[in-house]
């Protein structure tokens, strides 16, 4: 019996990657070389050639091995059991993910009560012959009328946006191209906002640029063609922007986050909504929260002005911080999103309220508003994930949730 010990593979059969060594960055003064970049454009036809030969060489070296059949059965019966999401209410219905064991991809399906039995609501497996057609992203409108969910074929990044009605109709709305962040509803579900690069938008859109730069915001108007999506905010100053926004649970403002590619440090920006109903026609004249990318912001929950962030500002392990929006700045107009100079902003970091400070000994995983007057914080300790609850007026930690070691999933 052969085992992959036991199988040699010759070095000098190796495919050679080719060098780009014209390919430098310039990082603060810092040149670094990056010449195999060409390998990240998995479509480029030297990059599946180079992908093919190193095929040719490793799947007769597994192929082999006769344990892969049996470790393929193995790992087939250890997979092959019931799998459930978490219940989530939007509207009227309950909604879980549900996975008989071995399907490709996990089923949707609705409630009207939560202990009764659910019924197929959406079905990615039928979305394909192989199943290689997944939803990775979904949102539903505030009301719970609406899904919107992202196709992903193969696991492709870019995904194409479909809408369905909690009666299972499916509506003829469809976005495509678009590419990273978050789907983000108006409340009176008149229109989505998304994320994508303008090379994916080319037919709208005035500018040309490289594939996969300058990361955009734009806005579907439900009932219309996507060639007709507005593009609401983009940094023509920052090729490498990666932009995402949300809607805040009342419906008033929308909130856009800004980080410098990968980074985890951002900017965070809002924009009234209430202020046109919501009525978007043009790029969106964003108030500046945070600004000098020098730490993680994030939007927490809101009530009137004063809004909630989590953040690692001079923390390393996270806080709570609270501060009046209505004290960043009051005159909107100075500001133009669409030619914004990200260095040049006045913004006080500092001039925010601690509510939750920093705990050395553990890390603020998480802070999530339910139930109107309640906080669900979750805490990582000594590898250990805990869960408490806190007043929402005091912020005083009322009780801890019992929990089992293990990962967890919050649904609220």
């Amino acid at each position: 019996m052969k085992h992959l010990e036991d199988i040699s593979i010759h070095p000098k059969e190796y495919p050679l990657a080719r060098r780009e060594e014209s390919i430098i960055d310039n990082y603060h003064g810092t040149k670094v070389a990056d010449p195999y970049r060409w390998l990240e454009d998995p479509h480029a036809k030297e990059t599946q050639d180079f992908i093919q030969k190193l095929n040719d060489i490793s799947s007769p070296y597994f192929q082999g091995c006769e344990m892969r059949e049996t470790i393929k059965e193995k790992l087939t019966q250890i997979f092959n059991y019931e799998k459930y999401g978490c219940t989530g209410k939007y509207g009227k219905f309950y909604y879980y993910n549900y996975n008989s064991g071995l399907q490709n991809q996990s089923v949707i399906y609705q409630q009207t009560h939560f202990s009764e039995e659910g019924k197929v609501f959406l079905d990615p497996n039928t979305f394909s012959p192989d199943g290689s057609i997944s939803i990775s992203q979904r949102s539903w409108s505030n009301d719970g009328n609406i899904l919107a969910y992202g196709l992903s074929e193969k696991g492709n990044d870019t995904i194409t946006i479909k809408f369905i009605k909690n009666t299972g109709e499916k509506l003829l709305d469809t976005i495509y191209g678009v590419k990273y962040g978050n789907l983000a509803w108006c409340d009176d579900n008149s229109g989505i906002f998304y994320s994508a690069y303008p090379h994916s938008k080319n037919k709208s859109n005035k500018f040309t640029v490289e594939e996969d730069s300058y990361h955009s915001l734009y806005y579907h108007k439900m009932g219309t063609n996507t060639e007709e999506d507005i593009l609401v905010a983009y940094f023509p100053d920052n090729l490498k922007a990666y932009i995402t926004a949300s809607v805040t649970e009342d419906g008033s403002l929308l909130m856009v986050s800004i980080s410098d590619g990968c980074s985890s440090r951002n900017a965070l920006y809002y924009y009234n909504l209430k202020q046109k109903n919501n009525k978007i026609d043009g790029k969106l004249d964003l108030m500046p929260i945070f600004s000098k990318f020098d730490a993680c912001y994030e939007y927490i929950d809101h009530e009137d002005n004063i809004a909630l962030f989590q953040t690692n500002h001079n923390a390393p392990m996270f806080k709570l911080i609270r501060l009046d929006l209505t004290s960043i700045y009051n005159d909107q107009n100075n500001y133009e999103l669409i030619r914004l100079d990200l260095t040049s902003i006045y913004n006080d970091q500092n001039n925010y309220e601690v509510i939750i400070p920093e705990d050395a000994n553990r890390t603020l995983s998480f802070v999530v508003p339910v139930a109107n007057n309640k906080l669900l914080i979750s805490y990582l300790e000594v590898v250990l994930t805990t869960l408490y609850v806190y007043d929402r007026a005091s912020f005083e930690m009322l009780y801890k949730i019992p929990l089992e070691i293990g990962s967890m999933i919050v649904s609220a």
